[in-house]
């Protein structure tokens, strides 16, 4: 690692040509809720969407050459240029106050602050978040009212679970039916009371079915359990207890299961706790399985958790032989995937090959992400291991066509076109990857583009700048002020829901980037991120947004800029004090623990606090870490990569596993399948198709070389 070098960021905290709103003239909002001073606010000046600017930047730590840079480079993370002057001096300190109290849960004390506004559009933000809130305690009849009144508001199905949680003290029969009969029941409360609702209006027939449907799959607190089979043994059959007591193990509620030992047979609690045993591995386990009735001990909840508890206490082969002989047709195939999929990797890390496709081929998934994983998987093996390229296809073909988005349909399509050359048929290679280089800005894409003998990245179409009409007199754009009122209130990260909300109704490129540009220009980057993957998810590139360049400017930075952008953007999507839920923090995302170690080496004090609170320091700690793992991997940017997501112990203990790319052990596109960690794997490749992107986004005068081919096998030549 480069252990001195200079190093200056500069970030600019204001959006390129943002103009603050002006209020004036008169609106109405929700029939009844003016705005504040009586404004309407309207804005004609267009947004343009941030430009890359690059300067003569010094690469270290790469084995090629560096690209031709005109301009400097730009990192752009506006805090908030925010709308201001939209509540009066009374209301914008009482709603500051609230939204603090609010953002620390404390729900009474901030609706009894918000009360003291005259304005009210605020107010309703915090009822909102309080209603969506788990646990909170609203009433059914406020949370339904709040429902009616608002539909367009976001997390609707939320809302409706938390008023359906309120009915565990019932309602009127009449209010409850005409609330389900336009709101399916979502939650086990909520069929259940719809069931006795039912029941009290003479619809038995229907009654029956929401009752034990409730029993058979509903998340039910345990005195309304209680209460259930009290008032329903006519109702609820033997068969409906053991099919309740099943769902509960196969969710891993052992102690809602453990209630439900008294209304089932000895026989099925016998079953029962032999699987809760193996679930939390006690130490009576085989004594455990020993005494479930012979009838059961073939049981597939028992056999799955006693596959799962072999694994775990490695004893592989004794697991296998267990699942190599379960059909795909038994129950809960997404729980069985997981460990199919754990098993399948291990077999073939050792070799066992035609053990690894039978797990990955006999999956008995119908579609979703998991479907798409096993046929994936079972293809693969197929053709890079068995070397049979007809069973791939027939694989790889189903994946293709039981998915929608732009990632999953290039990674179809490449390795359809795979298939087809191994068995020699060149044409139809060619045309699936013309199919696949059609998403240019995804790994397999690219990989595509390379496989077609294209050199460079296509030219990245520029987004028009756009007006943002805020139109409040209309009364049509509540949720366009609702967002400038929460960043106006410090609060921009509440806007979340509403800017998504709004994303999915869009109905043209137009749409998503008024709604990614607000996103911009409340200091979200990370939300218009989010938006132009769910515009692109359904049919519409954003680009220019999906990949933004913010301003930062460098001086002899120890990584390739663009590198530095691709890393950020999967990081944290350029939220600079974003934290995860493992503690990493800022922009490139560092352990605490990280940031002290490499801070320590690079000689600069070590804070905490200014992980999240200063960019420039982050970058500094991050771009410096990973400079050193491309350093001590020989410089390859693939395991220098997987190593800051998984950490370079496993990476190391991977190269041992699979074998070493460098040394010509194994094809890198390969390795990078054969990561185990789903994350890390996805994490690659989404870094290295960043890659590509920002390359042709900082070198638009020319275009850029496509180099995706160079990146994977970086470090292999000098290994």
């Amino acid at each position: 690692m480069a252990k001195e070098f200079a190093f200056m960021a500069l970030i600019t905290c204001t959006l390129l040509n943002a103009t603050p709103l002006l209020a004036a003239g008169n609106a109405r909002l929700d029939n009844s809720q003016s705005v504040p001073n009586g404004a309407t606010i309207t804005e004609d000046v267009p947004l343009p969407l941030a430009k890359p600017e690059i300067g003569a930047l010094a690469f270290l730590h790469t084995d090629m050459p560096p690209l031709p840079l005109k301009r400097p480079i730009g990192i752009q993370l506006p805090p908030h240029p925010l709308a201001t002057g939209l509540l009066d001096a009374r209301d914008f300190k009482i709603y500051k106050d609230a939204f603090a109290a609010a953002d620390l849960r404390q729900w009474n004390k901030a609706q009894e602050i918000a009360a003291r506004a005259k304005y009210r559009l605020p107010a309703k933000i915090i009822d909102w978040r309080y209603m969506s809130a788990y646990r909170n305690f609203a009433t059914f009849d406020q949370i339904a009212a709040f429902i009616d009144s608002n539909p367009d508001w976001p997390l609707q199905q939320t809302l409706r679970r938390r008023a359906e949680e309120a009915l565990s003290e019932p309602i009127s029969t009449r209010r409850t039916l005409d609330w389900f009969s336009s709101h399916t029941p979502l939650t086990g409360i909520g069929m259940y009371r719809y069931g006795e609702a039912l029941l009290a209006s003479a619809r038995k027939e229907e009654a029956v079915v929401w009752i034990r449907q409730a029993w058979h799959i509903g998340d039910l607190p345990a005195a309304l359990e209680k209460q259930i089979v009290t008032r329903h043994s006519d109702i609820l059959r033997k068969t409906d207890h053991e099919q309740r007591l099943d769902h509960l193990l196969w969710e891993r509620e052992a102690t809602a299961a453990k209630r439900m030992f008294r209304y089932v047979s000895d026989g099925m609690k016998k079953l029962a706790i032999a699987r809760i045993s193996l679930m939390r591995r006690t130490g009576n386990v085989d004594k455990a399985v020993r005494e479930v009735p012979a009838e059961l001990r073939n049981h597939p909840g028992l056999v799955f958790e006693r596959t799962k508890w072999r694994r775990r206490k490695a004893l592989d082969e004794e697991s296998r032989e267990l699942l190599l002989d379960v059909d795909e047709s038994a129950p809960r195939a997404d729980i069985w995937w997981q460990e199919r999929h754990i098993q399948a990797r291990n077999l073939l890390s050792k070799g066992h090959i035609t053990e690894a496709y039978n797990l990955a081929s006999q999956h008995g998934l119908q579609d979703g992400a998991d479907f798409a994983a096993a046929e994936f998987l079972a293809g693969w093996i197929s053709l890079r291991f068995l070397g049979d390229g007809e069973i791939a296809l027939q694989h790889f073909i189903k994946l293709y066509e039981n998915v929608s988005y732009p990632i999953s349909r290039a990674r179809g399509a490449y390795w359809i076109g795979r298939a087809k050359a191994s068995l020699g048929d060149t044409v139809m290679a060619k045309y699936w990857y013309d199919i696949a280089a059609r998403n240019y800005t995804t790994y397999y894409g690219q990989m595509a583009l390379h496989e077609l003998g294209q050199r460079r990245m296509p030219s990245i179409p520029v987004i028009a700048p756009v007006k943002i009409p805020v139109d409040v007199a209309k009364g049509e754009d509540e949720q366009i002020l609702i967002v400038h009122h929460l960043a106006e209130l410090g609060m921009p990260k509440w806007a979340r829901p509403f800017l998504l909300e709004m994303a999915e109704k869009a109905k043209s490129e137009e749409d998503y980037v008024t709604v990614a540009s607000l996103a911009e220009r409340i200091g979200r980057p990370d939300f218009a991120i989010a938006i132009a993957k769910r515009a692109s998810q359904l049919g519409t590139e954003l680009t220019e947004i999906n990949w933004p360049t913010p301003q930062l400017a460098i001086s002899n930075p120890p990584i390739e800029p663009t590198l530095m952008l691709a890393i950020t953007r999967q990081e944290s999507a350029f939220a600079s004090d974003a934290i995860s839920w493992a503690g990493a923090r800022g922009l490139m995302q560092l352990m605490p623990g990280t940031a002290r170690a490499v801070s320590r080496q690079l000689k600069v004090s070590y804070s905490e606090p200014r992980l999240t609170a200063d960019p420039t320091y982050n970058a500094l700690l991050g771009s410096s870490y990973l400079a050193g793992l491309i350093e001590d991997f020989n410089g390859s940017y693939v395991l220098a990569i997987a190593a800051y997501n998984a950490g370079p112990s496993n990476v190391r203990r991977w190269l041992k596993e699979w074998g070493d790319p460098r040394a010509g052990d194994i094809d890198m596109i390969d390795w990078i399948e054969f990561i185990p960690f789903s994350e890390t794997r996805n994490y690659v490749q989404r870094v290295i198709e960043n890659l590509q992107v920002y390359r042709e986004r900082l070198a638009r005068d020319e275009g850029s070389v496509l180099r995706i081919s160079e990146d994977i096998n970086r470090g292999i030549a000098s290994h």
